[in-house]
This record gives structure tokens, C-alpha cells and sequence, in this order.
């Protein structure tokens, strides 16, 4: 199965939600592409549309392989590579928080002009992106709503490899998903078009969905 793009991985996705109670429910999606997925689901689902930055963190070995993330607010996941190097190499655990988290401060303080946070609290929250590969981001994005006193907090992605549907389960209260592979090399091979997707387009995408939001609300009333 392949997905046409991030528009049609959250109809799928839609259709899964479709009939599940949501009291006043936010969709959030992570940045860059989640928010692509994000907005999507939402207007779908008539809810509102916020974001969350989550950023990889660097394994000294390899700038691809993560041994966490760091979410905003200073929220942190190691996985094992990352607890062991907090233990061995706790110097370079250090300095990288302390580069990723100037770069996730950049990113909220670059986004919320054009959609300041709502409140999350006693909703539910929806945390989607356009695929997990190691979970990291996703799993430092949920230490920061596991804090918030949200009503429940929902995962909805379009694809994450077999091996991490128990981890993530264990932090959210539920998870909703199309495709759980065992073999699973990158997001991008899930999908026929996997355009790079840039922060302007994240900006104009939260500030158009806030104004339709706006407009929608003043109409109600």
C-alpha cells in the first residue's frame, strides 16, 4: 500500500477517527510534514489545528541516527542508544540538548506568530505526523501533553515500523494506524509523492487554518 500523498494518508486516517467520540479536539501536528497530515485530519474532523516541535537528538557517531528528542518546553526522550550515552558520554548528551533545544526555541518562536497555542486543556488531543520511523519525536512531543491536563491524548499516523506500536501505546491512550511494516527503511517510501516541505509553507498553512477557524467562530456566534 501506498499512500498518494500527506492529503490522502489523512482522509485514511479520517476514516479511522470518523466515529470515535472527541470532545472539542485539537489536532497537533509535528513539523514539518506532520503539519501537512495535520491539517488535513483537521478540517476532516472539524477540529482546530496547533503544532508541536520536536527535534531529533544526534548520535556523536552519526548525524542520522538519533538517541532521543527534545520537544519544547525542555521535554526529553532517550531511547537505550541515548541512556547509555547518558551514562558514557554524558558531556555530548549535554551540549546536544542544549543545540537542539536553541534550534526547537527558533522553531516555536518562528511558528507561533503565525498561530499562537490554544489551550489544550481538557480536550482531546490528537498528535499526528506523516509517518514514525524511530519514534523519537513522537515519543518527546507526548512528554510535553503528558504534562498538560488534557481530557486524552490520541497518536494518529499514517505508517510506524511493527516495532514500536507497543512503546508509543504505553504513552498515549490510544493509537490509530494504516500500515505497521516490518521491513521499514524511511517514511518516504510509503508514499508516491514525499515533497520536502518548508517552514513558509508550515507558516502559511497554521495561519490560513486559524483564520477559517477565526471566521468559522464568529459566524457561530
Amino acid at each position: 500500500m501506498l499512500f498518494r500523498d500527506r492529503a490522502h494518508a489523512a482522509q485514511l486516517l479520517f476514516e479511522l477517527l470518523k466515529k470515535i467520540h472527541l470532545t472539542r479536539p485539537v489536532v497537533l501536528g509535528i513539523p514539518r510534514g506532520g503539519v501537512v497530515v495535520a491539517q488535513y485530519l483537521a478540517e476532516a474532523l472539524g477540529a482546530e489545528l496547533d503544532f508541536i516541535v520536536a527535534k531529533k537528538l544526534r548520535s556523536p557517531w552519526s548525524s542520522e541516527l538519533a538517541v532521543g528528542a527534545l520537544a519544547e518546553g525542555g521535554r526529553s526522550y532517550l531511547n537505550s542508544l541515548g541512556k547509555k550515552l547518558q551514562k558514557e558520554h554524558p558531556q555530548y548528551l549535554e551540549e546536544e540538548i542544549s543545540r537542539q533545544s536553541d534550534e526547537v526555541a527558533q522553531r516555536v518562536g518562528l511558528l507561533r506568530n503565525s498561530a499562537p497555542r490554544l489551550d489544550w486543556s481538557y480536550r482531546t488531543l490528537i498528535l499526528t505526523d506523516d509517518g514514525i520511523a524511530t519514534g523519537a519525536t513522537l515519543l518527546a512531543a507526548l512528554e510535553v501533553l503528558k504534562a498538560e491536563q488534557a481530557l486524552e491524548v490520541f497518536v494518529a499516523v499514517p505508517v510506524l515500523p511493527k516495532d514500536k506500536i507497543k512503546e508509543i501505546r504505553m504513552h498515549c491512550d490510544k493509537l490509530f494506524y494504516l500500515m505497521a511494516p516490518e521491513k521499514f527503511d524511511a517514511v518516504g517510501q510509503f508514499y508516491e509523492c514525499f515533497e520536502t516541505v518548508e517552514f513558509e509553507e508550515v507558516k502559511n498553512r497554521l495561519q490560513n487554518q486559524r483564520s477559517l477557524e477565526e471566521k468559522k467562530m464568529k459566524e457561530m456566534n
